[in-house]
């Protein structure tokens, strides 16, 4: 039981962790868009501003990968805290150093459902295209 509740607070902080990574690439990507767009704007040239969009998608791309990983420790919990709630101990095996690299089926698909995770960067897209409207 000891190993059990350790592996859940493990998984937590785990979670916690990767919440704090996400937040943290979006502080970059939002301070990384605005600077490139703002520099856009008093660039003469076109090209610049048109870097913004992929500056977007090059941070979606890095948090998607770390909210899979996150979407992982988030299914272990649930199993974690069924078994505890079953009081099946005999069922559990410690499993924490396995946990981010066992693919989930459909994983990526569940995290792009998220709209607290795609709406920043849809957003940020938006205002991309509305910037190079007004630039061109």
């Amino acid at each position: 039981m000891d190993f059990l509740l350790k592996e859940i607070e493990i998984t937590q902080a785990s979670i916690a962790r990767y919440d704090q990574n996400g937040m943290m690439i979006k502080n970059w990507c939002i301070t990384t868009w605005g600077a490139t767009t703002a520099y856009g704007f008093q660039y003469p040239g076109f090209d610049i501003i048109a870097i913004a969009p992929y500056i977007v998608l090059c941070f979606f791309m890095v948090e998607w990968v770390y909210r899979t990983y996150q979407y992982r420790f988030i299914k272990h919990a649930a199993t974690l805290e069924t078994v505890a709630h079953s009081e099946k101990w005999q069922d559990y095996r410690y499993s924490i150093c396995s946990i981010a690299s066992t693919k989930l089926k459909g994983e990526r698909l569940v995290v792009l459902k998220q709209p607290h995770f795609v709406g920043l960067y849809l957003m940020l897209l938006i205002g991309s295209g509305i910037a190079i409207a007004i630039k061109f």
